[in-house]
């Protein structure tokens, strides 16, 4: 076992093998399997009760206009967590490929198109966080998302995923209910989905408020975008989708060896896309 060799034989191509997570397999954890970020629970608390299984009709026709529908329609899976190890360990970021001994493969944004119906064509939206003070991100919630959370619910430019998913639960959307409070509510759901399922941060209990400006106006939105933004040398938008020559998931398995097994996957990461991957599989 001390003598095996992990990773490829000619570094030429393969170059990142000292930080690649393979290069930390030992005989004591060999079988330890890792967990991935993921910040879900919110949007599945909203909607695993018994009397509110499913958002609203009304609300439910909104996702579709924002191309949001497959990702909520896919609903929350356990996760094969050694398969998804294996799959970490055979990732390399030099390709953005994983290496099996049958050959290279990834995914592509056919699979993003054919697994959620996400769009593929058109601009990406990118944003920038900013910096507020915690009373002016109380009222940007006021406005936006039609309640004002606690101060102890913001953190920096974060919002508390349980603060939003408590809202929701309990002012439900019905057929009686105003214009303003579907589209508050809908926002709420929306953006759950972006910044819990698709873009997790690295708390696992919060959201960037900075996804919310992309839901400002749902009447214009017609399907959201996400790319690779070499200007901010990090992933700062949306959705997976516009990538031109970047590859769909460019450091989804990017870690540093020296976090050990322990470690979750990178910032931005669509987790969930490999989770669904695996099951379908």
């Amino acid at each position: 076992m001390e003598n095996a060799v992990y990773g490829p034989r000619d570094p030429s191509l393969l170059y990142l093998q000292n930080d690649h997570r393979s290069s930390a397999l030992t005989e004591s954890n060999m079988d330890t399997s890792i967990r991935v970020r993921r910040s879900d629970h919110g949007i599945w608390s909203v909607f695993h009760r018994p009397h509110n299984p499913h958002p609203h009709p009304r609300v439910l026709s909104y996702l579709v206009q924002m191309k949001l529908y497959g990702v909520y329609r896919c609903r929350r899976m356990q996760a094969d967590w050694a398969l998804i190890t294996a799959l970490v360990e055979r990732w390399r970021q030099e390709t953005h490929t994983f290496h099996l001994r049958v050959g290279e493969v990834t995914v592509t944004l056919q699979d993003v198109a054919l697994i959620y119906g996400l769009p593929v064509d058109g601009r990406p939206v990118i944003g920038v966080d900013t910096h507020r003070r915690t009373r002016e991100w109380q009222q940007y919630c006021m406005t936006w998302l039609g309640f004002t959370p606690d101060s102890s619910k913001i953190k920096g430019s974060k919002l508390s995923v349980k603060a939003l998913s408590e809202y929701l639960i309990n002012n439900p959307v019905l057929d009686n209910s105003t214009y303003e409070h579907l589209i508050h509510y809908t926002r709420g759901i929306a953006f759950l989905i972006v910044g819990g399922i698709m873009c997790p941060d690295h708390t696992g209990d919060s959201i960037p408020l900075m996804y919310l400006r992309h839901l400002e106006d749902l009447d214009a939105l017609d399907g959201l975008h996400r790319r690779w933004s070499p200007e901010f040398d990090e992933e700062v938008t949306l959705l997976a989708a516009t990538l031109g020559k970047q590859n769909l998931l460019p450091h989804l398995f990017s870690e540093p060896k020296s976090k050990g097994f322990e470690c979750e996957f990178g910032i931005g990461s669509f987790m969930k896309l490999v989770e669904d991957i695996v099951n379908y599989m």
